[in-house]
């Protein structure tokens, strides 16, 4: 695999002094080991790359892009987009068969090419959804060339956004409110204790905790639905009541005006 690696860095003409600190990186580990005082002497050990390091994650989108460039010489009407290493295939056909039918395909295709280049892939990592318009029940599966069965979801999970089949957010909205009020009941609790915040540090604490969870990525899931904002509306009342210390009776408008807080319609869109 470092053999393989070497050749696709060179191949990129990328700078022999990097290529030089990658082999360094992928090869030089050494481990020191300390109990009650004592030390022992380094010793050198082989062990793969952590998933968690940021250089490795860099080195392997390295090393496995020609595998998208082959896929989407061999199947048509195929997309493939990712973030690191959280890789997405997408097709779109007129038919579910069709799609399941390239689906299988393409996991022959990238299986064989993981064989060869000493790759191997999370078999329970791997999801799939089809995306439809219809009521139609879609239960196709498909199964990967070691034989693990892959099914169809109602729902998935993609950078923190929930997909469902229509595409309509719901469950990601219903998962950030939620969320919301998780965290607002334990800004109230802070609120109530003997520390006694003023408002304006409540407020900051409002839209440094909650704010942030509510619009995270809203340009995606955001469409003007009065459903959808009905629910933050009521969460942020709350808020706005307990912060400013008013009656229920006091007008809305009048107490993000006193807060300072724009309304949900506003950071919404």
């Amino acid at each position: 695999m470092l053999k393989q690696l070497i050749k696709i860095l060179i191949k990129q003409k990328i700078l022999i002094n990097l290529i030089n600190w990658i082999k360094c990186f992928l090869q030089n580990w050494i481990i020191d080991l300390a109990f009650d005082e004592e030390h022992q002497k380094s010793k050198e050990i082989f062990t793969k790359i952590l998933q968690e390091s940021f250089i490795s994650l860099i080195l392997f989108l390295i090393y496995i892009r020609h595998l998208f460039l082959k896929i989407r010489v061999r199947i048509e009407n195929l997309q493939s987009f990712s973030y690191i290493d959280d890789i997405t295939l997408y097709i779109e056909e007129k038919s579910i068969d069709k799609n399941v039918k390239k689906l299988k395909k393409t996991t022959k295709i990238a299986f064989t090419w993981a064989n060869e280049n000493a790759v191997q892939f999370d078999d329970s990592k791997f999801e799939l959804i089809h995306f439809e318009s219809h009521k139609a029940t879609l239960n196709q599966t498909i199964m990967l060339l070691n034989d693990i069965v892959v099914k169809s979801k109602i729902c998935i999970q993609w950078l923190e956004v929930w997909l469902n089949r229509k595409l309509n957010f719901k469950m990601h909205v219903q998962t950030k409110i939620v969320a919301v009020t998780r965290t607002l009941h334990s800004l109230f609790k802070l609120m109530n204790n003997e520390w006694e915040l003023n408002a304006k540090s409540e407020r900051q604490l409002y839209l440094a905790c909650i704010t942030i969870i509510g619009d995270y990525d809203v340009e995606i899931w955001w469409n003007n639905k009065k459903n959808h904002a009905i629910k933050f509306c009521k969460l942020q009342n709350a808020a706005l009541w307990k912060i400013l210390k008013a009656f229920w009776t006091l007008f809305i408008k009048v107490m993000q005006i006193e807060a300072e807080i724009s309304s949900v319609k506003v950071w919404l869109d």
